[in-house]
């Protein structure tokens, strides 16, 4: 009679041991799935912030392009107008307008 006792006992024990076991599994899993997620939302942020830094770059070369184009025009201008030695300045003109289009991304001219 204490052994028929004994063994249903340890039957139970084995019993509950097997559900907390199937339930750490169980979170294991969650926890990993969850971190899973966690990885590709960093990884969806770390490239959305790699391209706004490529936005923001884009940006300041536009600028500078803006800026650069802007002086050669002006510079062409007041040249003419002082009819100083044009054709000289003619040839500075040429090339800075080919090293302004070749480094604007928007033209992508060859150097």
């Amino acid at each position: 009679m204490q052994l028929s006792r004994v063994i249903a006992y340890l039957e139970i024990k084995v019993e509950q041991l097997k559900i907390e076991s199937d339930k750490r599994e169980v979170e294991r899993i969650e926890r990993e799935k969850l971190q899973l997620q966690r990885k590709k939302f960093e990884s969806l942020q770390d490239e959305e912030l790699k391209k706004f830094k490529l936005l923001l770059s884009d940006v300041k070369k536009w600028r500078k392009i803006k800026l650069l184009r802007k002086y050669i025009d002006e510079f062409e201008a007041v040249s003419k107008s002082q009819e100083i030695n044009y054709s000289g300045i003619k040839g500075y003109i040429e090339w800075a307008r080919k090293k302004i289009d070749w480094y604007d991304p928007h033209v992508n001219a060859k150097d």
